[in-house]
């Protein structure tokens, strides 16, 4: 009976477990500082408060602006207050995404190398994402 393996695939290593793993950071720049400095961010992760002031702050700009406008009297009619909720609701939850997606990332991460498949060898060019 043929050997089935697949061709470059030799298993999980000894090797590809070793300590010096890089580890993958998505969550940075100056926006995440920002809510570091603030203390929205908890946790390393945990970027709901962060979504949840970006989102009344945006809101507040977009209030004022119209209310500078002089559209201030559609502002609060019964459609617009749907739009507003929406804003409102809608940009936490992406940061609320982010606080559960970037663990998972980072866990497939250093599964798939510690598997072999995308093996990490020192002396190669790193990705272009932030490792730590």
């Amino acid at each position: 009976m043929k050997d089935l393996k697949l061709a470059g695939w030799r298993g999980p290593t000894n090797s590809s477990m070793d300590q010096t793993t890089p580890e993958l950071f998505l969550l940075g720049g100056p926006l995440y500082s920002l809510g570091r400095v603030l203390g929205l961010i908890q946790q390393q992760t945990n970027t709901v408060w962060m979504g949840v002031a970006l989102g009344f702050f945006a809101w507040g700009v977009l209030n004022l602006l119209a209310l500078l406008e002089g559209s201030g009297s559609r502002l609060f009619s019964l459609g617009a207050i749907g739009v507003h909720v929406r804003f409102l609701v809608a940009v936490p939850l992406f940061f609320l995404s982010e606080t559960w997606a970037v663990p998972q990332m980072a866990e497939f991460t250093r599964y798939i190398v510690r598997s072999g498949l995308a093996p990490c060898r020192p002396g190669r060019p790193r990705p272009r994402w932030s490792m730590r």
